[in-house]
Formats: structure tokens, sequence, C-alpha cells
């Protein structure tokens, strides 16, 4: 996992994470993606969990942000778990539960500044309601993933689109390309 650390007292650590359901008939609401930095003797550095919306039934989705812990030292390892109870499990609903692939990105642009590059584009959201969105930017290197960062849409209209901006740190490299996702927020 790609960190940055700019000479201050805090050390930001990138992550993606793919999930599958492998359920055909059942939701996962809530799952948990707990983030674990780890210094090089095993001790922890930093957790923190993300907590999203759903996973819907069948559906492999992608989630990627950055967790950022006070300190100077950067992480000599990152654990990524995720974690849902029995009852985290719901019949699926179609008007409830989307899956990624009812979220389609387009008109994408890159644009760099001095501190910071932004990914623009478009989100259309072909789901039966309206819901709001986080749009995710993929980080990889070579298809593996390295990292992510996230921006947030709200109340998009079923067959409606809206624009996004999501930013991201000139100091993250280590990739060579972007995929861009979303999720129900």
């Amino acid at each position: 996992m790609p960190f940055q650390s700019d000479g201050s007292s805090y050390v930001n650590v990138y992550y993606a994470v793919q999930m599958h359901n492998p359920n055909e008939e059942y939701a996962v609401m809530f799952p948990t993606i707990t983030i674990t930095a780890k210094s090089a003797d095993g001790s922890i550095l930093a957790t923190d969990d993300m907590v999203l919306s759903s996973i819907a039934a069948g559906d492999t989705v992608y989630y990627g942000n950055s967790m950022l812990y006070e300190g100077n030292t950067a992480p000599a390892s990152v654990e990524i778990t995720l974690n849902n109870s029995n009852d985290d499990f719901v019949q699926q609903d179609d008007n409830e539960y989307a899956k990624q692939s009812d979220f389609v990105v387009s008109n994408v642009a890159e644009n760099a500044g001095d501190w910071d590059r932004t990914f623009t584009g478009e989100i259309q959201n072909n789901s039966n309601f309206q819901t709001s969105l986080a749009v995710i930017a993929i980080l990889k290197q070579d298809g593996a993933l390295v990292g992510g960062e996230i921006a947030y849409v709200d109340d998009i209209d079923s067959g409606a689109s809206k624009a996004f901006e999501i930013d991201v740190s000139n100091d993250l490299t280590g990739y060579n390309t972007v995929e861009f996702y979303a999720i129900q927020w």
C-alpha cells in the first residue's frame, strides 16, 4: 500500500479492496472494512473501520480510500479485513440494493495541479431508485490494487447523471492505471 508523510506528524495510508458477496439471494448490509497499519515489529500504529452501505446479492464491488494517523512512522504492513455477522444478510430487494454495475462512470478527465490532481467525470444512476453514491478512484500498478480515493455525490435520480471530482495527492505515486467505480452511500 502506498503511503505519504509530508514531513509533519501525520502519515496517510491509501488502500483498496475488492469484495464479493457469493450469496445469490441475500444482500450484505453494513459490511465493515478494518484497516490496520503495523510497524516492522508488529505493533499497531493505527486502525480504522469503514462501514459501507451494502453489497447486493451476487455482486463484486471495489472500494478504496485513505487512513490518516498521527505519527512519523510509516507502516511496514497494512492488513485489511472484511467483517459482517450472519444478522447482516437480508433478502435481496431489487428496489433497495443496487449492484455496482448499476452506476456507470464516463467522461473522465485528469487535471494536474501543484499540490494534487483531480479526476473529474460523470456518474449515471441506472438503478431503479434515487440514491447517494460514493465514487471511487481505484489505483492499480500492473493490475494489482494499490490504493484509492473517494468523492460523494448526493441524491441522483434513477436514470440521471451528476458530475463528480476526486482529489488525489501528487505525493501518491506507484500506480499506472486508474479505474472508477461507485457504490450506494
